[in-house]
């Protein structure tokens, strides 16, 4: 698999209040391979690109708002991050220390694919940006024992650049698809094959048909 830790190497909307900074129950909802990225400098020194995976988790007893300002069970809020994936040896690398919180008892071999759907703690912190207040992921924990985690209320979705999947695809917001269509693995892959040829079909021309053709 794609992400493998075991394997890898060394929109527009309304706006969203923040949440309170707290620990809160949650589902993973989405993984997404990202592909290859550029990485930013550190510490004025470069860094060598590297495969990076989104992981969505949603909280499941935090909800929007509706019309009436009243939580909305149809519509839980999603906190998502994203990572380099490196090996899981890599013990202080934050894809390690997510994976093992998601799976402490490695049943999954190191495969974030297999994550989709698995219950959590997620610590949610408040960060300050040009004056506006973020939620960002601070940590991650495996679940209380004993404490039952809600079902997620949206099916998980799971985007693998070995297997891509059209549905989840569309599913996708233009700012992700845009993030991996900048990755360097895109060009050539199964996710160009399968983008660029459905984007063909649909743009091209029909021939024209007379009125008379018999059908």
């Amino acid at each position: 698999m794609a992400l493998n830790a075991a394997k890898a190497a060394g929109g527009t909307g309304s706006k969203v209040e923040p949440i309170p900074a707290d620990n809160y129950m949650a589902r993973v909802a989405q993984v997404i391979d990202l592909g290859v990225q550029n990485q930013r400098p550190y510490q004025g020194k470069e860094k060598p690109p590297a495969q990076e995976v989104m992981i969505t988790y949603e909280l499941v007893t935090e909800f929007m708002k509706d019309d009436d300002g009243n939580p909305d069970p149809e519509r839980p809020r999603w906190i998502s991050e994203r990572f380099p994936l490196f090996n899981l040896r890599a013990d202080r690398a934050k894809s390690t220390k997510r994976y093992f919180a998601l799976d402490p008892e490695q049943n999954f071999g190191g495969d974030f694919t297999s994550l989709v759907g698995l219950p959590c703690l997620v610590a949610v912190v408040n960060n300050e940006r040009d004056g506006r207040i973020y939620n960002n992921v601070g940590s991650i924990s495996p679940p209380l024992k004993g404490i039952p985690v809600p079902d997620a209320v949206n099916p998980p979705t799971l985007f693998d650049f070995d297997d891509p999947d059209p549905e989840a695809w569309e599913r996708m917001p233009e700012w992700i698809q845009g993030i991996i269509k900048d990755s360097l693995s895109y060009r050539g892959s199964k996710v160009q094959a399968m983008v660029e040829g459905a984007a063909e079909k649909v743009e091209e021309p029909e021939e024209d048909v007379p009125d008379n053709f018999p059908v």
